[in-house]
């Protein structure tokens, strides 16, 4: 049976309406004796209560609207949960995997380290080898070679120097000396003084 409240119709459960009783009165019979109802217009199911009955069932539908509202809401509230939940796992988890590369970059650079110390004081004893191997030429060569290789264009650095007096130390030799290390023409190996020849350079 339908049953009219506040919030549409509802269909009543057995025994709705004032307990299945409407006061004793019999309504199957009204009009001709047939069952039918007085107009002839066939049944209606629609039924009036009194303003306590309806009060009453608005009052049902009202809780039971209530317990639904209230079930999606938990429901909803539980699934923005799991889903706050489950994002806060994926940022510490990348969290952490940040952290552990940190800290085998950190590792990297500590195991490295010796070696680029190591490398730094090779490259500074180098840097010395060829700067004392410049002035010794320079020292050589004489003032001349001094004044070409501070005229020399650009900045270059003690290797490109000592490479470029290498290449034209014959400009500066001495008249009658060689710089290789030779002895002039017509005197031989062993004389005395300045009869003796050059002595070259260390490799290094």
């Amino acid at each position: 049976m339908l049953i009219k409240s506040k919030y549409g119709f509802y269909r009543a459960p057995d025994g709705a309406g004032g307990g299945g009783s409407d006061g004793g009165q019999d309504h199957s019979d009204t009009g001709d004796g047939t069952g039918n109802n007085a107009g002839g217009g066939g049944s209606n199911d629609q039924v009036t209560f009194t303003p306590e009955q309806q009060a009453h069932i608005d009052r049902v539908i009202g809780e039971r609207l209530k317990r639904a509202k209230d079930k999606w809401e938990a429901d909803a509230k539980e699934v923005q949960t799991k889903a706050d939940q489950e994002a806060e796992a994926k940022r510490l988890k990348e969290q952490a995997e940040w952290q552990k590369l940190a800290e085998q970059h950190e590792a990297r650079v500590a195991e490295l380290e010796p070696q680029v110390k190591d490398l730094e004081g090779r490259v500074t004893a180098y840097g010395e080898a060829v700067t004392a191997l410049l002035n010794a030429k320079l020292t050589e060569l004489g003032d001349a070679a001094k004044t070409a290789v501070e005229a020399l264009p650009g900045e270059p650095d003690a290797l490109s120097k000592l490479t470029w007096l290498n290449a034209n130390a014959a400009l500066f030799a001495s008249p009658g000396k060689s710089h290789l290390g030779t002895p002039p023409k017509g005197r031989k190996p062993g004389g005395s003084g300045e009869d003796k020849p050059i002595r070259p350079l260390a490799n290094f």
